[in-house]
């Protein structure tokens, strides 16, 4: 994240006071504060209809704590987030890097840690995000190539042929259709498994 992006934030923090000086200094980096949330159920309703960029998170708040209600706005949508408390507790800090949670800081928030805590947290959610997109592109493939080789093993059945012959065959209706392999062999996956009906 570079200093001239301009981020969505949502605040729940359940001190007035020190809600009010967190949505000055975000508006003074030039961010915009979306909504400040009292308790941690309202925290994981907003997060859920105004999709923020980031969220500043109290660990410790009426209802359901900073990070019970960090780990519900994860499960419904990834977001990045840093939590704020007044306490310095090992558990409470191993608990939210299980959680996702980006960066740590401690009430009252100095700006001079606000702003890098903020470069850190996008930084760390970008890379994350390239990695679960990685992850999910191999997966994608690899379950392509499995779909392969059956669609190739029923072919093969099939046509009586060569793995060799059952391969050109394949590719040669592929490009023949305009379909990818993984999705040519997956129809022909599912055809050999209606055939098993009828």
């Amino acid at each position: 994240m570079s200093f001239l992006d301009r981020l969505r934030v949502l605040i729940a923090e359940d001190e007035a006071l020190i809600a009010l000086a967190l949505s000055s200094q975000l508006e003074s980096l030039g961010h915009t504060v979306l909504g400040v949330a009292d308790n941690g159920y309202m925290a994981v309703d907003l997060a859920k209809r105004l999709s923020p960029d980031l969220m500043l998170m109290d660990i410790k708040m009426p209802g359901i704590d900073g990070l019970s209600a960090a780990a519900a706005i994860n499960r419904e949508r990834l977001t990045p987030i840093i939590i704020l408390t007044a306490y310095s507790d090992h558990d409470l800090v191993q608990r939210a890097s299980e959680l996702g949670v980006y960066a740590y800081l401690s009430k009252p928030v100095d700006l001079r840690e606000l702003i890098p805590s903020i470069e850190i947290t996008m930084n760390r959610f970008g890379e994350a995000t390239k990695l679960r997109q990685e992850r999910g592109k191999l997966k994608a493939e690899l379950q392509g190539r499995k779909a392969i080789e059956q669609a190739k093993g029923i072919l093969m059945r099939r046509m009586h042929c060569s793995e060799e012959e059952a391969m050109r065959k394949l590719r040669k209706a592929c490009r023949d259709q305009n379909v990818k392999m993984a999705e040519a062999a997956k129809q022909i996956i599912f055809a050999e498994k209606m055939n098993q009906y009828f």
